[in-house]
């Protein structure tokens, strides 16, 4: 964030000039206010500087300053470097309990065994938070599944702010899954309920969900050829859903997260839904074909191939690659706070039991596989560390005793699951024990 020098850290771009020629008013969210009186404005086109002086006014609140994370909207000046000028921050309102009501139910609707942990949240303005976060998110998972050319249109959609009727009508109507569409159809409500959580929270909310939108629109929603393309698009869809939540715990808990290892934690349960997705599932991302091309002509033969052992454990090994950094992630988490630690572990040890169901399962290309229902119940209930640890223990053991040396890959595998020895073993250690 600029500390100092007018318009510090602006790329003067043409769109840029272009917006200070014809002075239109742009909409963005404070991201600094200096004692000095020199605030920032964080927009799509880049972070401006604007002066406490420069704010209008507002007539329900004339004594308000403008806080860390308020919306507001402003012009840029003719000069350069560029400032904000004719600033109008728009004060969050109280929480309406009807609105909040609505996202409730939409959350408890739309977003299956995540509203469980959203509600068993024991502080109010993080579940606030979390509940918001979750509703746009799955929100935008629909458009990336059903409508992939329209998710540079979520903000709008989302804010109801210049929103093309066309494209919310052809969203509606591309989305299969009624719950999906009743979401859509609320997502005034859900932006409502955004602008009402204090500021901090909001303003995370709305950068996360922003650089979401343009990391998944700028991957492009086709066959990845080689596992790195394959991770880039886990990484923009999963990885950065779980970035955002670490931002919202992070304010919440005041407490330095790496939001990077975080990332790791959203690209393996992503690359673990797709795997459990039978190929050609409408939901399923096609499978990586540096992956599949060795052991069949193409993704339909699949299935049917007598390699298909061997393309399943290149895959499971593709995923386990990540659950080092994500033990690591949830170590430092659990040491912090275990309400934060179990929304965030309890979808970990989901995923990692998966994996270790899916090695040597042939039929998980044709039927998919998963942990069961009674295994699942019992991981929502995971309380603390120890019992965390318990569960990836378990799985570790069901993947060490099917790693037989007559299946493929088997050596990868071992050393795979020495690295994850490892990570489990530093999971477990008190905080700041080396």
């Amino acid at each position: 964030m600029p500390a100092d020098g007018d318009g510090a850290g602006v790329e003067v771009s043409k769109p840029v000039k272009a917006l200070m020629k014809n002075q239109r008013r742009l909409r963005g969210v404070v991201s600094s206010v200096g004692s000095d009186g020199r605030c920032y404005v964080h927009c799509e086109y880049g972070v401006f500087p604007f002066e406490r002086k420069s704010v209008k006014e507002n007539k329900n609140h004339p004594t308000r300053p403008p806080h860390v994370g308020d919306t507001c909207e402003f012009r840029l000046t003719h000069q350069m470097p560029p400032s904000a000028v004719s600033v109008r921050i728009q004060v969050p309102k109280a929480l309406d309990p009807e609105t909040m009501k609505v996202c409730y139910t939409l959350l408890d609707n739309s977003c299956g065994a995540m509203s469980v942990l959203v509600f068993q949240l024991d502080a109010a303005e993080l579940r606030h938070s979390l509940c918001c976060l979750t509703l746009c998110n799955q929100a935008l998972d629909a458009l990336v599944e059903n409508a992939p050319q329209d998710v540079g249109a979520f903000p709008s959609l989302l804010s109801n702010e210049a929103a093309d009727a066309a494209v919310a009508e052809r969203v509606q109507y591309a989305l299969r899954n009624p719950c999906d569409r009743t979401l859509h159809m609320q997502l005034p409500s859900v932006y409502q309920f955004l602008t009402c959580l204090p500021p901090k929270f909001s303003a995370i909310i709305v950068e996360q969900v922003a650089t979401r939108v343009r990391r998944i629109a700028a991957d492009v929603r086709a066959a990845p050829k080689t596992l790195a393309e394959y991770t880039a698009h886990a990484s923009a869809v999963g990885g950065a859903q779980y970035a955002a939540v670490s931002h919202v715990v992070a304010a919440h808990l005041s407490a330095d997260l790496d939001h990077a290892a975080a990332d790791a934690v959203g690209t393996l349960i992503f690359k673990v839904q797709n795997l459990r997705t039978p190929p050609g599932t409408p939901s399923a991302l096609p499978l990586p074909q540096e992956a599949w091309a060795p052991y069949a002509r193409d993704l339909a033969a699949l299935a049917a191939s007598k390699d298909a052992l061997a393309c399943l454990h290149a895959l499971v090994l593709d995923a386990l690659d990540c659950v080092p950094t994500a033990l690591g992630y949830l170590g430092t988490l659990g040491s912090v706070d275990l309400p934060c630690f179990r929304f965030v572990g309890i979808p970990f040890l989901l995923a990692f039991a998966t994996l270790a169901a899916a090695w040597g399962a042939d039929a998980c290309f044709s039927r998919g596989v998963s942990v069961g229902r009674a295994a699942g119940r019992a991981m929502m209930k995971i309380r603390t560390v120890p019992e965390a640890a318990d569960a990836v223990a378990q799985s570790l053991a069901r993947l060490r005793a099917a790693a037989k040396p007559a299946l493929p890959h088997a050596d990868r595998l071992t050393a795979s699951l020495a690295a994850i020895d490892d990570a489990l073993a530093r999971f477990l250690k008190p905080p700041g024990e080396t």
